[in-house]
């Protein structure tokens, strides 16, 4: 469970990276390219965490069913060529896309796999979002809350009887983690010149379901804030 307290931390240190563009305003583009969106979602089972291919398709189709029923000046979808490597390429980029800084943002290129998808798209801008998010089963989140509350009872009869705090749990922190949480991050990729002119990572306060359609629509409309018209 330590993953998912270091994801924990995250979600709660931080509730948004500033979008960074390099004078790019999404208002004066009409319409955006959309790529195929891309996830990882890691299950947490008693057994430990696992990359989950089946969460990470519908965290990744979720995005997509929310934007195609929202107002975003954005294409049809383009795909991304499993065959060819774009969505593997894609894939493997936009795990890094999660520690960019924002002022790094004139570095960053995409892959030419991702511009070679755009090839026919009319559309020079073309909008990427990629999600990044944890589940835990419920047989996990369970056992957490009973080794914590067991841990709870043992260290108060040891500072009774002691004096030592904290015996089993030198933090002071008994309260199981959340169970599940989720980030997203928007880039705008530039085919003609092949890179990347804006940039916005958004990790809620409050933990959201990678999959839940509600959830996900109300993370789209903060990450997506400068294309709503």
């Amino acid at each position: 469970m330590k993953r998912i307290v270091i994801a924990l931390t995250v979600m709660v240190a931080l509730s948004s990276c500033g979008a960074a563009n390099q004078g790019f305003k999404a208002s004066d583009v009409k319409e955006f390219a959309f790529l195929q969106p891309c996830a990882y979602i890691d299950f947490f089972t008693t057994q430990g965490g696992y990359y989950d291919q089946g969460y990470t398709n519908k965290a990744a189709q979720t995005i997509v069913d929310v934007i195609t029923t929202e107002r975003y000046p954005f294409a049809d979808v383009t795909p991304l060529d499993y065959y060819d490597g774009q969505h593997n390429d894609a894939f493997n980029w936009a795990i890094g896309l999660r520690e960019i800084k924002p002022s790094d943002i004139k570095r960053m290129r995409a892959p030419k796999s991702l511009t070679a998808a755009l090839k026919d798209s009319p559309n020079r801008y073309a909008v990427f979002i990629y999600s990044f998010g944890y589940l835990t089963s419920k047989e996990a989140y369970d056992k957490e809350k009973f080794e914590k509350e067991l841990s709870r009872a043992i260290d108060n009869i040891a500072e009774g009887l002691t004096g030592i705090k904290g015996l089993t749990n030198p933090s002071g922190n008994y309260t199981p983690s959340d169970p599940y949480g989720n980030e997203m991050v928007c880039v705008v990729i530039d085919k003609d010149e092949d890179r990347i002119v804006y940039y916005k990572k958004q990790t809620p306060f409050f933990p959201s379901y990678p999959t839940d359609n509600a959830d996900v629509r109300s993370m789209l409309s903060k990450l997506l804030a400068a294309f709503i018209r």
